[in-house]
């Protein structure tokens, strides 16, 4: 811990949000954690200035609007049609200056999967810093770092039981037996990111103290909001007025097969359902947000609403800490009513 905060630099004054920072180094597996106030992963990522002029961020398009990015100003940004290391590498070709590979775990557009070690192998190759956006699994979830990722970005907004500011934590890999592995265009990104957190801003106590509180039961609610997800996923799939299930639990998904080595304890807390064609997909969100505030206290209450995909109007649901038989069975009683 003393090592950590020499190369820190003691950058905050709060005790209690150093602390927090030593509580997700350890979480993540990291040499050290930073955490600053951000509205997103990309919004952190451009306050600590490590993606500079003249760099190039690679990162797939379906994942990160213009809005998100325009924080990495100055950089030259890429955008890919998909996850595949193959896609990355061709977008990286010709450029030399820094280069910097930027891809979620999973994405909260198209629920795909990042293959993490297929991508840090090929960024090593290409002399790329890969970072990856951790926020929907979470270090519970997912541990990017131990899978050859540089740098591994989580908005903590969810690990809180109450609401909070905006706030996301930066962790650093730990050197590693290939040190190239943590250098981008010569330059060692551990200094990067030293000279970068000096720009960070850092949460106010309370919004750190919800964090902390948050931490001690997040793996417990994490585990619960999984288990749901898988059984709603199942029920899902049986069901005959649904004609697709996008959830990487399922032998289905694209990338079920990652999936099963790059997350934890399950296969995250996201799926989308896409009923059919005779379902109004709105309909039946505003009605399931009617009987489901009734059945569910806003502690347990499962998140829901219209996801798009490619044009598709899916169902997007986030499971949540209640009872997963009450939300079918008010799925249920909608489907019949609407005669899907």
């Amino acid at each position: 811990m003393r090592r950590a905060m020499a190369a820190k630099g003691m950058r905050h004054g709060a005790r209690s949000t150093m602390s927090l920072e030593d509580m997700i180094s350890e979480r993540t597996h990291a040499a050290y954690s930073y955490v600053t106030r951000a509205q997103s992963a990309l919004g952190a990522l451009g306050r600590l200035d490590v993606v500079r002029d003249g760099d190039r961020l690679v990162l797939p398009a379906r994942e990160y609007s213009r809005k998100d990015w325009a924080a990495c100003t100055g950089a030259e940004i890429c955008q890919v049609g998909s996850f595949a290391p193959e896609a990355f590498e061709q977008a990286s070709i010709g450029h030399t200056g820094g280069l910097f590979w930027l891809v979620p775990t999973v994405g909260e557009s198209s629920l795909r999967v990042a293959d993490i070690r297929a991508l840090s192998a090929r960024a090593t190759a290409v002399g790329a810093a890969l970072i990856v956006d951790n926020s929907v699994p979470l270090s519970y979830g997912s541990r990017p770092l131990d899978m050859g990722a540089s740098l591994c970005l989580e908005s903590l907004v969810g690990v809180a039981e109450t609401p909070v500011a905006p706030v996301v934590s930066i962790s650093l890999a730990r050197p590693r037996r290939h040190h190239r592995k943590h250098r981008v265009s010569g330059l060692d990104l551990r200094d990067l990111v030293r000279e970068g957190s000096q720009n960070l801003v850092a949460p106010d106590d309370e919004t750190v103290r919800g964090i902390v509180c948050g931490i001690e039961t997040l793996s417990i609610r994490s585990q619960m909001r999984m288990d749901h997800a898988r059984a709603l996923a199942e029920y899902f799939r049986a069901n005959r007025f649904i004609e697709q299930v996008i959830y990487p639990g399922l032998a289905s998904h694209p990338d079920h097969m990652a999936a099963t080595s790059v997350l934890l304890h399950g296969f995250g807390p996201l799926l989308d359902v896409v009923p059919g064609d005779s379902c109004d997909v709105s309909a039946l969100v505003a009605e399931l947000g009617y009987g489901l505030s009734d059945a569910f206290d806003a502690h347990a209450l499962y998140s829901f609403g219209l996801a798009n995909a490619n044009g598709e109007e899916r169902l997007r649901i986030v499971a949540g800490l209640g009872n997963p038989l009450v939300f079918i069975d008010c799925f249920d009683r909608l489907l019949s009513e609407h005669h899907c």
